[in-house]
């Protein structure tokens, strides 16, 4: 394996389990406070990160945890509320 290789490797592994942290977190925030949303630009990025979150906890088939993201999304947003997979891509 080349060095380019091993490194785009770390920062994929890296990236992973950071990002699987923060879903983890911001779905303990999210059962422990509910949702807080301060202004319109909180608004939009609480809809992203929630999307993100179910498309993460779809994959990893905790389907207690979607349905309480899903739930929240459902009551908090009118607009997409669908999985957002686009982490994958990093």
């Amino acid at each position: 394996m080349e060095k380019d290789e091993v490194n785009q490797s770390e920062e994929t592994y890296d990236f992973e389990t950071t990002f699987k942290k923060w879903c983890i977190e911001g779905y303990a925030l999210l059962e422990e406070e509910g949702l807080v949303i301060t202004n319109d630009e909180g608004k939009e990025s609480a809809n992203l990160a929630l999307r993100r979150m179910l498309a993460f906890f779809i994959d990893e088939e905790e389907y207690e945890k979607c349905y309480i993201i899903k739930k929240a999304l459902d009551e908090n947003f009118q607009d997409d509320k669908t999985p957002l997979y686009d982490f994958k891509k990093i």
